[in-house]
């Protein structure tokens, strides 16, 4: 069956809608005129005739509803993957995974995008993939939802708003961009992960002054999300008396004074908050710092797993030709650090788990995380970003079985999800 099919039978229960709704004014209306005592016995008896037909349409009008609903649940898909609009690479690997998946659980998955959504209708069109088939339709809003795009845009960002205001699905990672003071705040207050956060404020000109009152390093990175070209950072050399600070943003290096720092600093800001961090001597590999990337999924069993762990230089590089590199980790480990390799993915392991597991209380839906650390020289992890999907190819470079499976996980925990409502559904039946 095509769109148009599909379409007439949305078409045709709205339109249903608005019939009932009439008759309920109306048959509203004639009660009001029963009601009056000036009423003649004729026309008492004429509007009695009337009332009883009205309440016969709208009763066969319900049935009709329940005829629509019946068609249209035919329509119905129920898990969807909302997927980034512009990435056609994306698009093609995500219809390959997801056939196998289709076919191994026997159930029908929908592609969209957020452009595809009409919310208005409660509908979605997109690429149905049924096993090894592919056929473009238009479904009801799907009752499971992964979400693996990133919303900057505004309307974007409200059209994910509305969708979850509707009430009728259960959209995992809604939102894979947080406010890095809310998620520090949060994990700082948690004894077991405190110790891996190191120092931060939110920047200002007294909280800039205190750092540099204790530290000759630090770096200012974005509250939301961050990238190489917006982190900055700074450095102090010189006497007490006049110091000279080092300034490094954009791969662009200037010198200032005491005086302009604030200024020069807020210049490169753009209206945007950002916050300072303690600087630390990090792990070098290649000689640049070693930035260390943590996969946390919820799986099959709606549990936080690891998924992978890699090594890569993204954010802290001043070396153009460095950015973007990225290894396994433990090869990483093995050449930079061999000594504290276990230990260090042990604590990495048990870091991430904890903040995962923590932040559930505080976010809704999570489904998957991306947990950034830098590595101090004696090799102890230091919390550094979060984020919600991946939506770099790291991964995929570093090891793609590993990015299969962080694919293929999203699609275990959204059956996961599944299965455990058609459980509660049956209890309550039971009930």
């Amino acid at each position: 069956m095509d769109k148009e099919y599909y379409h007439k039978i949305i078409s045709l229960y709205e339109q249903n809608q608005k019939i009932k709704d009439l008759l309920d004014q109306e048959i509203e209306q004639i009660e009001s005129l029963l009601r009056l005592e000036k009423l003649d016995d004729q026309s008492r008896e004429n509007f009695i005739v009337l009332q009883k037909s009205m309440e016969k349409l709208k009763e066969n009008k319900s049935d009709l509803d329940g005829l629509y609903n019946s068609l249209n649940q035919k329509s119905r898909v129920n898990f969807g993957i909302l997927y980034p609009s512009k990435d056609e690479n994306l698009y093609v690997y995500l219809l390959q995974k997801f056939k196998e998946l289709s076919k191994f659980y026997d159930e029908e998955i929908i592609l969209f995008t957020m452009e595809d959504l009409d919310l208005k209708k409660m509908t979605v069109k997109g690429t149905v993939i049924s096993g090894s088939k592919l056929k473009q339709r238009l479904v009801a809003i799907p009752p499971f939802i992964y979400n693996i795009t990133f919303h900057s845009k505004r309307l974007s960002i409200n059209r994910m708003k509305q969708l979850r205001k509707l009430g009728i699905c259960k959209t995992i990672n809604p939102i894979n961009t947080f406010n890095q003071t809310m998620i520090l705040d949060i994990l700082s207050s948690l004894p077991e992960i405190g110790p891996f956060i190191r120092s931060y404020s939110l920047f200002s000109p007294s909280s800039l002054e205190r750092y540099f009152e204790e530290n000759d390093f630090i770096l200012i990175i974005p509250e939301n999300e961050i990238s190489r070209s917006s982190i900055i950072h700074v450095s102090k050399s010189g006497n007490e008396d006049e110091p000279i600070f080092h300034i490094v943003h954009n791969g662009i290096r200037i010198e200032c004074s005491c005086e302009s720092i604030f200024k020069e600093l807020k210049k490169r800001m753009k209206g945007q908050n950002y916050l300072i961090m303690k600087g630390i001597p990090t792990l070098l590999w290649m000689n640049t710092p070693l930035e260390i990337r943590v996969y946390l999924q919820k799986t099959i069993h709606g549990k936080w797993e690891i998924t992978d762990m890699i090594g890569k230089s993204e954010f802290l590089s001043t070396e153009t030709y460095k950015k973007n590199i990225c290894e396994q980790l433990p090869w990483i480990l093995k050449k930079v650090i061999p000594e504290k390799s276990p230990d260090i993915l042990n604590n990495l392991t048990y870091v991430s788990i904890k903040a995962g597991s923590y932040l559930d209380y505080f976010i809704p839906n999570l489904g998957s995380l991306a947990i950034d650390f830098l590595l101090d020289h004696k090799g102890n992890p230091n919390l550094f970003y979060i984020k919600g999907w991946e939506n770099k190819n790291f991964l995929r470079e570093a090891n793609k079985d590993s990015w299969d499976t962080f694919i293929q996980n999203s699609f275990h925990y959204l059956f996961f999800l599944y299965q455990n409502s058609r459980m509660d559904t049956d209890a309550n039946d039971m009930d």
